[in-house]
């Protein structure tokens, strides 16, 4: 049965963070399992000394006996919150409702372009600003980012000095998938602003147009 009530879903936003080690994201499958949701996407990243969880879990309505819309994502929304607390330890979770308009709109969203972006860099201050204001102006939806630096193969110095710490010497890459805004985008004018960025920037940029976020 794929159009009944025993479809629809509650759904909700996880973001969590807290000091890295290994199981952490075994524990938040636990917890997730424990109520019999289902996580629908998760990105999870190391930054520095901590790990962080960003998910879009969801419930379905048959597990709920309660009929009251409100007091059913209420009492779903906190047994999902004590569930992230009870599994996890030492790593704090915070638990947002998706409004269901939302999921609709991100449904229709997702029929439309993508294009996936790497740009490689020498990093200096302000460079991740350059690259979204470009995005942006180009009519282009950040879906998911991810950048990171590291020292130059060609640095031989192996002491940090203010210049390190200031970018000389460190590589920049990014990687954003971005969505075609209707109406916004028109090509032509983000393959110049492409070009003009790789000027500025004495950067690479790579472009691929890809059909779904990965």
């Amino acid at each position: 049965d794929t159009a009944g009530p025993n479809n629809v879903v509650d759904a909700f936003l996880v973001t969590g963070y807290g000091r890295d080690r290994p199981g952490i994201y075994a524990q938040f499958s636990r917890a997730a399992s424990a109520i019999r949701a289902d996580i629908e996407a998760a990105r999870l990243a190391k930054l520095g000394s901590d790990f962080t969880i960003t998910a879009l879990v969801s419930v379905a309505k048959k597990h709920n006996n309660n009929n009251n819309n409100n007091n059913n994502n209420n009492k779903t929304k906190k047994a999902l919150q004590d569930a992230l607390d009870a599994h996890i330890d030492r790593f704090t979770c915070d638990v947002r409702e998706v409004p269901p308009e939302t999921r609709r709109n991100e449904a229709h969203a997702r029929s439309r372009g993508y294009k996936k972006l790497i740009i490689r860099a020498t990093n200096f201050p302000g460079i991740t600003s350059r690259v979204t204001e470009t995005l942006a102006k180009c009519g282009l939806n950040i879906e998911a980012l991810r950048m990171d630096t590291k020292m130059s193969p060609f640095n031989n110095n192996t002491t940090t000095t203010s210049s390190t710490r200031n970018g000389d010497d460190e590589m920049y890459f990014c990687e954003a998938t971005v969505r075609l805004i209707d109406g916004a985008f028109r090509e032509d004018t983000f393959k110049k602003e492409v070009e003009k960025l790789e000027d500025e920037l004495s950067c690479d940029v790579d472009v691929e147009d890809v059909s779904d976020v990965e």
